[in-house]
């Protein structure tokens, strides 16, 4: 070799080095993409958030495990007639006229390069996905509500930052798109605040949150149990509590927004506000358990609701009946049962004729994996998939749905 040569291999060595590394972290992405695990070692810079999540995704990863391995794992009713797979039935109407469309809102984080939760939104009708920052002031992370999703124009979340421009402390916040003004109001909540609610019609925020006597270790059990939850209503211009639910989970309002529906370990009860009476709508099997990781949604319309079951690619749909004088009931229209997939956050379209699901297969190849993440979309009375977006290049075990709304654009 000659000493040009050695001098421009001398020269070439850093960025030959730089390159090696770009390349390993490359491989390590695509590794975790197709394993669906992470790996960290003590030196690894992370966030206290990112450390938070990471650890309730250990916690709750294994404890899906054991579930998806479990023939105890609860189960839900068998209330259809002999004959009938139970687990297959009804929602055979087609698809409607009106194609899917909207703007379906996520936070989430796609790896290598996020660690904190970052705004999502994705055009359903063309399929295209782009992060959404309104005002770097404030970590957005925890959206939760907007104002209304047939003509939003502003939207509640959960700030983390406690010195942020126009922020009194950590707490629920609003913020107007219009005017990128921040509105703070409960500031006592730390980062405690789930599954935020809001109703127009009586100006009622509701949202669930573990109790104050517990501990805020999120990789704990506790996150699991249902009854060391609770949900607030809450009038936010005032921070008056107006009801605390006990052992409770996920409001959702009613149209009129004097009635929450809630989840609770044995299944869903209808909770009005102003006598604070409670009754149940539909009830698990016989000793069964609601994990808190179940999930539902109801339509803006307040006709439909969609349950999915925790650790099964178990999907139900309820037809909700209102009554001024029997009050609210649940009446089954049928049941969608996908082998070896998990599928979480049901979410209604902003006309309620779609719903979504986040969707995971789930292999059991020696060990547990879960890949293949996406969103997928049906018609509310259908089976029918009518639209699918792959979740691949997010980090599946720290992906929410917060809203669908229409396209203002």
């Amino acid at each position: 070799m000659t000493p040009q040569h050695k001098s421009l291999l001398l020269k070439l060595l850093p960025l030959i080095i730089g390159i090696s590394v770009i390349l390993a972290g490359i491989v390590s992405y695509w590794a975790y993409r197709s394993s669906g695990t992470v790996e960290t070692s003590e030196n690894d810079s992370m966030s206290a958030e990112e450390q938070v999540w990471e650890e309730e995704s250990i916690a709750l990863g294994d404890w899906m495990q054991e579930m998806y391995d479990s023939e105890d794992a609860p189960e839900i009713p068998n209330s259809v007639p002999d004959g009938v797979d139970p687990m297959n039935y009804g929602l055979d109407g087609g698809i409607p006229n009106t194609p899917v469309s909207g703007l379906y809102i996520l936070s989430g984080k796609q790896p290598p390069f996020d660690y904190d939760l970052r705004f999502f939104s994705i055009d359903v009708s063309s399929s295209t996905a782009q992060a959404v920052v309104y005002n770097e002031d404030y970590d957005l992370s925890g959206i939760a509500e907007f104002n209304n999703p047939n003509n939003p124009s502003g939207y509640f979340f959960v700030n983390q930052i406690s010195d942020a421009p126009g922020i009194e402390g950590i707490g629920i916040s609003y913020f107007d798109i219009d005017s990128s003004e921040v509105i703070s109001y409960e500031t006592t909540l730390g980062d405690v605040a789930r599954n935020i609610e809001w109703t127009q019609e009586t100006e009622l925020l509701a949202y669930n949150r573990l109790k104050k006597n517990l501990s805020l270790d999120y990789a704990s059990v506790t996150q699991i149990d249902i009854n060391n939850h609770e949900v607030v209503v809450l009038k936010p211009k005032t921070e008056e509590i107006v009801s605390i639910i006990p052992n409770a989970l996920q409001p959702k309002w009613l149209p009129d927004g004097e009635q929450l529906i809630v989840m609770k370990d044995d299944g869903l009860y209808s909770y009005t506000i102003e006598s604070e009476q409670e009754n149940i709508l539909w009830k698990v099997a016989e000793g069964g358990v609601v994990p808190a990781i179940s999930m539902f949604d109801l339509s803006p319309d307040g006709k439909y609701l969609a349950w999915t079951t925790a650790g099964k690619g178990t999907i139900t749909m309820f037809e909700v009946v209102s009554d001024k004088e029997e009050g609210v009931g649940l009446n089954e229209l049928g049941r969608i049962s996908l082998p070896d997939t998990e599928v979480f956050w049901p979410q209604f379209s902003p006309s309620g004729e779609y719903y979504s699901v986040q969707a995971i297969d789930t292999l059991k190849e020696g060990d547990y994996v879960r890949k293949n993440a996406r969103i997928e979309i049906r018609p509310t009375n259908g089976r029918e998939i009518v639209y699918n977006y792959s979740l691949d290049n997010f980090a599946f075990n720290a992906l929410f749905a917060d809203d669908w709304i229409v396209d203002s654009q």
